[in-house]
């Protein structure tokens, strides 16, 4: 079921009425009709942030074959470490270096696997994912889609408090997320399963307000030091001072693994074989009009020249 194929004319603009019985659907999934809660929080959740958008494509991917390492390391947390002292980890590097490709391959992996609690993308260009508005209410949507001993909890969290839905990240979090699976958890016969899946936050540092990126960082901290939650967190970003300095606090001690991008995952490796791939494809696709190319093309040296000057950035 995919968030991103949502109607978002669906109800716009209607009061005043009642639903009695059925089901309706919204394209991508079904709604109950008592489930005007989830409505309402679909109308206030940004379906270009996941990570299946269509706003999104063309989706940054790995290469294939490349970026296995830290891939390995990530997998080996979500599923070797699921009750292990982190609860958090922390993926960092500088612009270019592929933070946003291996949490999108990440995403898809653990969206196959059904393991991906929810994802967002934030992205500076979009007014609807650069700030966080919308942050929390796109990701309790996606928690009622994802896990359906939360359905219901989400619903009448947003029926009972709609004001949340405006309200401060702080207060979206406590009503939209963390309410919900503590009383799904505390349910009698309850069947939600703890720190099973994984909420990817991708590109936090294109949050446009520093300080907002320490309140998000905060809360989650805050709710992962105190609580057994259905979910996992993994934060992508370059690391910015106010960043940095967040994870560096007290409220982030023995929950978080720090994730570098540097010279441990070896990038000119994967770059070199990223642009070996790529100009094969070309020599391929235009065969016919390099037939007076000398090969190999290019050499190895000038490859290897490419590969220097990029730097272990993949944006070059």
């Amino acid at each position: 079921m995919s968030l991103s194929s949502l109607n978002p004319q669906m109800f716009t603009g209607s009061q005043n009425f009642t639903i009695g019985g059925g089901t309706f659907n919204n394209i991508g999934i079904s709604f109950e009709a008592g489930e005007i809660g989830l409505l309402e929080l679909f109308r206030h959740s940004s379906s270009s942030a996941i990570f299946n958008a269509e706003a999104r494509f063309p989706l940054p991917r790995c290469h294939p074959g490349t970026r296995e390492s830290i891939l390995k390391d990530l997998k080996s947390w979500i599923y070797l470490d699921r009750y292990g002292p982190n609860s958090v980890q922390w993926l960092y590097g500088p612009a270019g270096a592929g933070k946003s490709a291996i949490a999108q391959t990440l995403a898809e992996s653990l969206a196959r696997d059904q393991n991906l609690a929810a994802s967002f993308f934030f992205w500076r260009s979009d007014p609807s994912r650069n700030n966080a508005h919308q942050l929390f209410t796109t990701i309790s949507l996606q928690l009622a889609v994802a896990l359906p001993e939360l359905r219901s909890f989400i619903n009448l969290a947003v029926l009972k408090n709609l004001s949340a839905l405006a309200s401060s990240v702080e207060t979206q979090f406590d009503t939209l997320i963390l309410k919900p699976c503590l009383e799904a958890i505390r349910a009698p016969n309850s069947s939600l399963p703890l720190r099973g899946r994984i909420l990817i936050i991708d590109g936090l540092d294109e949050c446009s307000d520093g300080h907002t990126q320490q309140r998000i960082l905060f809360v989650l901290a805050h709710a992962m030091q105190n609580y057994m939650l259905p979910f996992r967190v993994l934060i992508t970003s370059r690391p910015e001072p106010r960043i940095k300095e967040a994870f560096r606090s007290s409220e982030f001690e023995n929950i978080c693994h720090w994730m570098s991008l540097d010279d441990t995952y070896q990038a000119s490796i994967d770059i070199r074989k990223f642009l070996q791939d790529q100009f094969r494809e070309v020599l391929r696709r235009h065969s016919s009009t390099m037939e007076h190319i000398a090969r190999p093309w290019p050499t190895s040296s000038q490859i290897e020249i490419l590969v220097s000057k990029s730097s272990g950035q993949f944006v070059y």
